[in-house]
């Protein structure tokens, strides 16, 4: 191999682990936590004879190594590696490595596309192009066309349809090229014509498949310009064909990746895929407790987002500090405390909620119903979260059997090991924080908080919610009569409650709040400031912002919820 094209694979290597390192870690990570691999009988025979269902036991084993982000990045890297030398197989084939540059092109979109273009469709574009070079390299054209109606099968399993198709259509186009045949290639228009009808031969006397699903594209959820994007990469080959024998042009060979570069930065900064990372770290964050890093990545984001407030309530009543720095950040109302259960991003955040309020069996019913929500009804991090939980919760057999199940896939012994001593040396710990289950539904997050705080008069996290609910609902009256009835006397009154209190004795003079429930000479001062300020608006508008932005007085007479 000639040094330029080493030096070229080289670059691309460097640059899709930059790609990927800079701009994609949380996805990267996703891969693992969101997928499944086990090695027992019951998961391998749902795959063995599903329609591209190799390729997808071969995603899902790759993504088990996802984990570590190291990990993670060498094997996509090494992907995306392969995938340039195949392109660059190509154009040695038809002597147009004067344009190698062309390799860098699907190596630059697969960086570009990540969320849309998964771990499988790089597994299936590269498949796709070993086949077709396996195919042109077979001289003999009885050998060709037998070992072509002999893969149709195999290749159904690692194919989806419409590559498949695109795939012996090329067999018959290159018959023309690359073999110069005369006359109409007869066997391979039949191997086309097989594959055509394979997926309804296979659904009635194999594998059922529903009709709609027959003739699939790959992960068009995102919207079908990215799979029209991702199938014009398959025209690299024709591509190739193309650029035989013309004269390269130096000044295009620097110009063009240069311009391929420049329109990746463009696409990333400018796609939604930013937003998608910070929402999967704070997820992550969220899981591994690591209260700090969620509040640290939401202040990067726009927070006004309805989807980043259940996730900065919880952060700050794990850090004990919801009822001090609630309106330090712009929150909006109550019914944003949690998210609707019918919901996959629902279930990984209501599990959390339920667990640090400590209503245990909603916390596990939570967690069952994301499983249950996941693409394989089960995936890695939310069965390690099932071990740990019910480990914590005293329900050890069922601990261990989520364990057994566990230890089938590839890269968990060293974490069953230490989850094994964990078990055998565990004792129940974790308090009855309630005499009754509650479900996480449609009704108000507040009648929720309610129950458990009537169930439970020391839970004070409820307590905290339930309060700083009813005031971003601004219910000051509905606010006093809870705080009477639950907040301990002999606790420090935070911040947001005496701010609260003053305007409760403000607006309901006759309740005596603050003679029941003295407030800090400070903040009764700053309140009387506040008052000062408001009656010279809209003049003093900026000034209220800047002293007083982050206080309920600010939230509850200026901004809206």
């Amino acid at each position: 191999m000639k040094k330029e094209n080493i030096i070229l694979l080289i670059l691309s290597s460097i640059y899709a682990l930059i790609i990927e390192y800079m701009f994609y870690p949380e996805y990267i990570r996703y891969q693992e936590a969101g997928g499944l691999f086990l090695a027992t009988n019951d998961y391998l025979t749902g795959y063995l004879l599903a329609p591209a269902g190799w390729n997808s036991l071969l995603t899902n084993f790759l993504s088990q190594f996802y984990h570590p982000l190291s990990l993670g990045l060498f094997v996509e890297t090494s992907l995306l590696l392969i995938t340039a030398a195949i392109t660059l197989l190509y154009l040695r084939q038809w002597n147009a490595t004067q344009h190698r540059w062309v390799i860098i092109i699907p190596v630059i979109m697969f960086c570009i596309y990540q969320y849309a273009w998964n771990l499988s469709a790089l597994l299936q574009y590269n498949l796709f192009l070993l086949t077709l070079a396996f195919y042109l390299f077979l001289q003999n054209k009885i050998i060709r066309h037998i070992s072509a109606l002999i893969a149709i099968p195999f290749l159904y399993l690692l194919l989806p349809e419409n590559s498949l198709l695109l795939l012996y259509l090329y067999g018959v186009v290159f018959e023309r090229i690359s073999f110069k045949q005369k006359g109409f290639p007869i066997l391979p228009a039949i191997n086309l014509i097989l594959v055509t009808a394979w997926p309804l031969l296979w659904q009635n006397f194999i594998y059922y498949t529903p009709t709609n699903q027959l003739y699939t594209f790959i992960n068009p959820e995102y919207g079908m310009r990215y799979v029209y994007i991702y199938y014009a990469l398959f025209l690299i080959p024709l591509c190739s064909v193309f650029l035989s024998d013309r004269k390269g042009n130096r000044y295009i060979s620097f110009a063009l990746p240069l311009l391929l570069i420049a329109f990746s930065c463009y696409s990333i900064y400018s796609s939604p895929n930013q937003e998608r990372e910070k929402r999967l770290a704070i997820q992550r964050h969220a899981e591994e407790q690591q209260w700090d890093q969620v509040l640290q990545t939401i202040h990067t984001c726009n927070i006004s987002e309805a989807y980043y407030h259940p996730y900065l309530m919880l952060a700050l009543s794990e850090k004990g500090i919801l009822p001090e720095q609630l309106f330090h950040y712009p929150v909006q109302s109550a019914d944003r405390i949690y998210f609707p259960a019918n919901e996959l991003d629902g279930a990984n955040f209501n599990n959390l909620f339920a667990y640090s309020l400590g209503l245990k069996h909603e916390a596990l019913h939570q967690l069952a119903q994301a499983n249950a929500m996941s693409p394989q009804g089960l995936s890695f991090s939310r069965l390690r979260r099932m071990i740990d939980w019910q480990t914590e919760f005293g329900n050890l057999p069922l601990a261990q059997k989520y364990m057994d199940i566990l230890q089938t896939s590839t890269c968990h012994k060293q974490w069953i090991k230490e989850r094994t001593k964990r078990l055998s040396t565990s004792l129940t710990t974790f308090k009855e924080a309630y005499k009754e289950d509650f479900i996480i539904d449609a009704s108000s997050p507040l009648i929720l908080l309610t129950q458990a705080v009537k169930a439970d008069t020391t839970n004070r996290k409820a307590l905290d919610y339930l309060l700083c609910g009813v005031l971003l609902s601004k219910d000051l009256k509905g606010f006093y009569n809870l705080f009477q009835q639950y907040f301990p006397h002999s606790e420090t009154i935070p911040v947001h409650y005496q701010e609260a209190l003053l305007v409760v004795d403000l607006m309901f003079p006759h309740l005596e709040a603050t003679r029941n429930y003295p407030v800090s000479p400070i903040c009764r001062q700053a309140f009387e400031d506040f008052g000062v300020l408001m009656s010279q608006r809209p003049n003093t508008d900026h000034v209220l912002r800047q002293k007083y932005g982050n206080t309920y007085w600010y939230y509850g007479f200026i901004r809206t919820a």
